[in-house]
């Protein structure tokens, strides 16, 4: 009884399975767990190993049975997508282990690294039809074709068009480089098919020796696809800045909670597709109960978690609301600095007075690409001309990223 309920149970995720993959296919939203994520991953691995060997064994046959040499390039490009393939799987299948004391992130970036290899098979592959492109211009050879062998070729362009639709939409939807990487190179070969067969019939049709010429181009294509998708894969391994979409889903949840005056600081982590860490600095009332605001910032946790799967960390700034003389200095000094550069900004502002002269203490914002010891000195120099006897504390803070939510 029990093996026929796991047998349902497995059915039934299959099927689920291959429901995330048809919408996909059909470019439909699709909310996918971590763990079916990677079952799509490799499932689509799977595939391409079979369709790149069908083709690496049509195109290795077409390619000794015509004495093509761009052919037999050709088919070894495709024993490369089943390899590349094969690496795939496998860092799906890395990516795909839990966290452990070594790795208290998991392994998911395990994915990029795949990717990256993929890249530089793309790489490879140029640089090699490149090669046989030039020996094809400096020593051309005869060509042994028939129309039943080129309808044969233009059946694998098929072939590949339909992989390059499949990776890309599947690899899109689930959010996966080395897929999408996977349908650049699919589109590459598509590009190379072609030319192969368009310059096998002009050479079959004519006396010209095109072939390696043609090559020479596809050659220039391949490797401009790898190294596009080579730095794709790199900005992921540094850590590059989070596309707007997701800053703006981040900023408009952090929106929702009203007990919090205002957000700063949002700094994004990834640890690979699914595995993001955000810390932010929320301001909170300095007069407000520590558990009430504890119990808030565990709320707001959680509801990251459980909505967006974000893992949220958030620093507790308390802002002084009811205190006068407080509040018309820190209105001072914010209008100082905005009169001295529209685009910096300041918070975790903190005062303090000696004798009635009031000492300031806060974090100046300042933009990439701004000179920020500069805008300090500038900054404090204004201060100073308002504060002469103060003593003024600047910490730099470079605003990456765009995110300053006040409800004061």
């Amino acid at each position: 009884m029990l093996t026929n309920l796991e047998d349902a149970r497995y059915n039934r995720r299959s099927e689920e399975i291959m429901g995330v993959i048809k919408k996909a296919l059909f470019n439909e939203k699709v909310d996918i767990s971590s763990k079916d994520r990677e079952k799509v991953g490799i499932i689509a691995g799977i595939i391409g190993i079979i369709s790149n060997l069908f083709l690496a064994i049509i195109k290795l046959f077409l390619g000794l049975a015509t004495n093509s040499v761009s052919m037999l390039a050709d088919a070894t490009n495709n024993i490369s997508d089943t390899l590349s393939s094969t690496v795939m799987i496998f860092g799906f299948w890395l990516a795909k282990r839990p966290a452990d004391s070594e790795h208290p992130h998991g392994h998911a970036r395990y994915e990029y690294i795949s990717g990256l290899f993929i890249s530089l098979s793309i790489l490879f592959i140029g640089v090699e039809f490149l090669q046989v492109s030039v020996g094809k211009i400096l020593n051309p050879s005869e060509l042994k074709l028939n129309i039943f062998w080129l309808l044969l070729l233009f059946i694998t362009i098929l072939v590949k068009v339909a992989q390059c639709i499949f990776n890309y939409r599947v690899g899109k939807s689930i959010q996966s480089l080395p897929l999408i990487a996977t349908a650049e190179d699919s589109f590459s070969d598509v590009l190379i098919t072609t030319v192969v067969m368009i310059s096998a019939i002009i050479e079959y049709y004519s006396s010209w020796k095109v072939d390696g010429y043609a090559g020479m181009l596809v050659a220039c294509f391949i490797l401009f696809s790898g190294i596009k998708s080579l730095l794709a894969t790199i900005d992921e391994l540094l850590g590059k800045m989070p596309d707007m979409k997701e800053i703006k889903r981040i900023e408009a949840k952090l929106s929702e909670f009203n007990e919090v005056l205002g957000f700063h600081d949002l700094a994004l982590h990834s640890y690979g597709p699914n595995k993001t860490y955000v810390t932010v600095h929320a301001e909170i009332d300095a007069n407000m109960d520590l558990l009430l605001a504890h119990g808030i910032i565990d709320r707001i946790e959680e509801e990251f978690l459980r909505e967006l799967g974000i893992q949220l960390l958030i620093h507790i700034d308390p802002v002084i609301t009811d205190d006068k003389e407080y509040c018309k200095l820190v209105k001072q000094i914010e209008k100082i600095v905005q009169t001295t550069d529209k685009d910096l900004s300041i918070h975790d502002i903190r005062i303090s007075f000696h004798n009635n002269i009031p000492n300031f203490i806060f974090d100046l914002v300042v933009k990439e690409g701004s000179s920020g010891s500069e805008m300090k000195e500038i900054v404090l120099g204004e201060i100073k001309k308002s504060f002469p006897d103060s003593k003024i504390i600047i910490y730099l803070d470079y605003n990456y990223i765009d995110l300053n939510i006040e409800k004061q």
